[in-house]
């Protein structure tokens, strides 16, 4: 275990908001204080574990480094569902393709950073066909999932990778700069490898959703100790603004899985699994009861990196 100053303003002043666990996987039960820099407003863990020992908190059946989704729970209406739901869908991409990727359309050299399995660049590549994929992971396993999918995939630590600097046109995090040791020099390293005016994407947890105020400790999006760092608009916006980025916009998205699984972690339920009927009929309810999207529990910032005069 490490101190840690905050990784935005760099103050070692701080408040101590919680403490919580490993509730999701259920590693061990040990303890971490979650805490509030009073300099800035950025939450994170302090003190954090080491690398190697965040390493065991991702264990071989951790979601994203799997071939396919785990999320859901299936029976045999669920089954019957999900197949009649998946050839309406299918029915509709064509069109869609059509009007998102053409011959004409610019190719784009796409990074997909914390690529998994590769899950989500197939989406890319479904939508965007000339586009020039590449992935990136810290998980051998995952990256080899990848590679098999088709897709140029570098493996490592972020900070030590030969990747080309001024080569991608767009850089993806879904998900994942909570998980970085240090989120800091992960996006000036980034910054280095987009080109003048490229763009960066990430999706995180949002400290200021109106689920985390209600739930408190048991707010699924916490992860405790995976997620080491927890953002809010502004505290993201300030990091990107430090490591040579301006935002250009902000979008929020009622996750309902975040509300419906803090509440399993209050109830102590181990099966975190979903049926996807009640998924889906619960996702349209939550839009109905959620307008507020500043106060959504999942947000994305997309950002262009400053060019240098």
């Amino acid at each position: 275990m490490k101190n840690i100053n905050c990784n935005i303003c760099g103050s070692s002043d701080h408040e101590l908001i919680l403490r919580n666990w490993d509730r999701l996987h259920r590693i061990d039960h040990r303890q971490y204080n979650l805490v509030r820099c009073r300099g800035c407003g950025l939450i994170f863990l302090n003190p954090q574990p080491e690398e190697i020992e965040l390493r065991r908190y991702y264990p071989p059946d951790y979601g994203p480094h799997q071939k396919n989704s785990q999320s859901f729970k299936y029976g045999f209406f669920s089954k019957f569902f999900s197949k009649v739901y998946k050839l309406f869908k299918s029915g509709e991409r064509p069109a869609k393709a059509n009007t998102v990727s053409g011959a004409g359309e610019t190719v784009k050299v796409y990074l997909d950073f914390g690529c998994g399995s590769g899950q989500a660049l197939v989406r890319v590549r479904d939508q965007h066909k000339n586009w020039d994929l590449y992935g990136f992971d810290n998980n051998e396993t995952a990256c080899a999932r990848a590679r098999e999918l088709g897709f140029k995939i570098y493996c490592g630590d972020i900070l030590k990778a030969e990747l080309p600097d001024n080569f991608f046109d767009i850089i993806n995090m879904s998900h994942v700069i909570e998980h970085l040791p240090d989120p800091t020099a992960a996006l000036t390293k980034i910054s280095r490898l987009l080109k003048d005016g490229g763009t960066i994407i990430i999706s995180t947890p949002n400290y200021d959703s109106m689920a985390a105020k209600i739930f408190g400790r048991f707010w699924y999006a916490l992860d405790t100790p995976r997620h080491l760092f927890i953002f809010s608009s502004a505290t993201l916006s300030a990091l990107l603004e430090k490591t040579g980025f301006m935002v250009e916009g902000i979008k929020y998205k009622n996750d309902f899985q975040v509300a419906l699984k803090s509440w399993y972690f209050i109830f102590n339920r181990t099966d975190m699994r979903i049926n996807p009927i009640i998924w889906r009929l619960a996702r349209l309810l939550s839009w109905a009861i959620f307008p507020f999207y500043r106060q959504a529990s999942i947000m994305t910032i997309v950002a262009k990196k400053k060019s240098v005069a």
